[in-house]
């Protein structure tokens, strides 16, 4: 019983967390473009299309990145101690090149 309501706990949690953020950026007139994850997803599917990968799963192990890592990064949103590994480990691959 107590584990369930700790879990419950941690997401309104993370739920306030992430409303104080949009609440934040609507005070002082910022506006994300489009989040880490869609913008990955953008990149992913265009290096498909122009390298000629079958799947972008394909694509995303050739980065280093996991299912769950975007699972996460899509549950965090404002997230960046573990963006900051994929960006490093991108720039590190000598197969992945962004244009």
């Amino acid at each position: 019983m107590k584990s369930s309501r700790e879990s419950l706990d941690k997401r309104k949690e993370l739920h306030m967390n992430h409303e104080k953020m949009k609440n934040w950026l609507k005070q002082h007139t910022l506006i994300l473009e489009e989040s880490f994850c869609d913008s990955l997803r953008k990149i992913v599917e265009e290096y498909k299309e122009q390298y000629g990968y079958k799947t972008m799963s394909e694509v995303y192990r050739l980065m280093g990145i996991s299912r769950q890592q975007i699972a996460y990064w899509a549950a965090n949103p404002y997230s960046t101690q573990t963006k900051k590994t994929v960006f490093d480990s991108i720039k590190s691959s000598r197969d992945f090149l962004l244009i």
